[in-house]
């Protein structure tokens, strides 16, 4: 049975897709491109400081409606998703970024591990985070 993916509308996205750090075309051979969805800002911007440092472009976004629409325009190399997303929850959005770009790396996070690390590998996630989480967490699963 296919997954019936939910309609967003224009309105619901809080962000352009215009990325002003992100080089326009395609990218070269060595670099890849990392999308960061989280509704935390702190979260945000330590993922994203590591993934820099890993030699990622990285976006990031706190809607999961946002998310969505990235995923389906421009399917980053690797995600970095929470889970609890508002919107449109991160496991529709690992599903849909795992139908169209089957080598993307997927990373979930999330707050409620007890539960959400058998959803997000379900759904299709190479690995899981609980929170809280440092940055070297994040390098472990990077390397």
């Amino acid at each position: 049975m296919q997954e019936v993916l939910p309609k967003v509308e224009s309105w619901e996205i809080q962000s352009t897709l215009n990325l002003p750090h992100a080089k326009s075309g395609p990218l070269p051979a060595n670099e890849k491109r990392a999308l960061v969805a989280d509704d935390n800002q702190v979260v945000r911007d330590m993922i994203d400081s590591v993934l820099r440092r890993s030699g990622y472009i990285v976006d990031t976004t706190g809607s999961g409606a946002d998310a969505y629409m990235r995923v389906l325009n421009h399917p980053p190399d690797l995600l970095v998703i929470d889970l609890n997303l508002p919107a449109i929850g991160g496991e529709t959005i690992i599903r849909s970024l795992r139908a169209l770009k089957r080598d993307a790396r997927i990373i979930a996070i999330s707050g409620m591990a007890h539960w959400a690390e058998a959803a997000a590998r379900g759904a299709g996630a190479d690995a899981f985070l609980g929170k809280p989480f440092v940055g070297d967490d994040l390098e472990r699963l990077l390397a």
